[in-house]
């Protein structure tokens, strides 16, 4: 990209990066592409709209739509894509929430908070115990 606009090609590409960088998000967007393109219709076209991105598939617009959006674009309900998430979330949340993938970032995630936790509460000790000398 020179000074205009990624490309649908250059968009796919840095968003399989972050994929690459981010194992969890990598297997919701592969857990979602699959049961999306296993459903097909209506649910394949939903996604494809609303997070093209997740396809990684330079003939599919990476940009995300908001439901009300998708649901003017194929002229349906906004209900009925309301019911195609609810049922996505259902069929791979539990999958995704059992992967190793997901398991480790709660680890690390774990690991960050407790790190902070630990130098707020060292930091704040520091300063309690240190006589303020200016005075």
């Amino acid at each position: 990209m020179y000074g205009g606009r990624q490309t649908n090609e250059e968009k796919v590409q840095s968003i399989g990066r972050v994929l690459d960088a981010e194992p969890s998000l990598n297997k919701w967007a592969t857990l979602l592409r699959e049961y999306a393109n296993s459903k097909g219709g209506l649910t394949l076209k939903f996604w494809q709209l609303h997070l093209g991105a997740v396809f990684l598939d330079p003939n599919v617009d990476p940009d995300p739509r908001k439901v009300e959006d998708v649901a003017a674009i194929l002229n349906v309900p906004e209900s009925s894509l309301l019911k195609v998430m609810g049922e996505t979330r259902h069929a791979i949340l539990h999958e995704w929430e059992s992967s190793t993938e997901h398991k480790e970032e709660l680890k690390i995630n774990e690991a960050k908070l407790r790190a902070a936790s630990e130098a707020t509460t060292e930091g704040f000790q520091n300063k309690v115990q240190k006589p303020n000398s200016g005075s």
